[in-house]
């Protein structure tokens, strides 16, 4: 049994349909941005209802992934000196951005005014420590479910990230295949990409070369692919 098999019982399509909602949403580009920034939401801040953790993790996992976001894109950008403590440029072959890498701020419960940074995308993030473990999704509804009313739901991309510090627990039994499933069909329905990312120190580093990636390597190619509403094409 492996994950490929755990999806399938969700259903014959699932990945199909999956990367196809991730793709409709990434294909229209701007060629005269009416905004010079992107905000890219990632959250909650805080441990969620009814989950443990490792002892040895410190840190939301919000807060470890935005950490190695910011990193790799200030480590990958062309331009990283314009980057500031909470901004990712993004730079491409096709396009450069400028992405604020923001909390997920559902405190006020006021949505956003117009003419601040476009919301374009959300990172709804838990730890996965435990193999099989059911994930806090009852709590993940909720936060989307308020997101979604302060307008901080931008739907050019959204991701569901079980983070790991070390190697992704294993999946091969019974419980854990059916677990993913649940994990998978949640995001399906509503417009979310589940990506399981290691982000330990070799973690962040692995699968960057890889045509097929997964893990941390996933989330950033899904940040650095999305068309966001800032981007500026490059000449052809």
């Amino acid at each position: 049994p492996n994950r490929q098999q755990a999806s399938a019982k969700a259903g014959p399509h699932i990945w199909a349909a999956q990367n196809s909602a991730i793709r409709r949403r990434s294909q229209t580009v701007n060629n005269t941005p009416s905004m010079s920034i992107s905000t890219l939401r990632i959250g909650p801040a805080g441990p969620l209802a009814g989950q443990s953790i490792g002892s040895d993790v410190s840190g939301s996992a919000a807060s470890i992934l935005r950490s190695a976001l910011l990193s790799h894109y200030a480590c990958a950008s062309s331009c990283s000196s314009s980057n500031d403590s909470n901004t990712m440029t993004i730079d491409n072959k096709y396009f450069t951005a400028s992405v604020a890498l923001a909390d997920l701020d559902l405190a006020s419960g006021s949505p956003a005014e117009a003419g601040e940074p476009k919301e374009d995308g959300l990172i709804l993030v838990f730890h996965d420590a435990v193999a099989g473990q059911a994930a806090p999704l009852d709590a993940l509804a909720s936060v989307h479910s308020a997101a979604e009313a302060s307008n901080q739901a931008g739907d050019l991309l959204r991701l569901l990230v079980a983070v790991t510090m070390g190697p992704v627990p294993d999946k091969t039994t019974k419980a854990a295949e059916g677990e993913y499933s649940r994990r998978v069909l949640w995001c399906l329905d509503r417009g979310y990409e589940y990506v399981e990312a290691d982000c330990s120190e070799a973690g962040v580093k692995a699968g960057h070369e890889e045509r097929e990636k997964d893990g941390f390597a996933r989330v950033a190619e899904a940040v650095g692919g999305t068309v966001w509403s800032c981007a500026v094409n490059k000449p052809r």
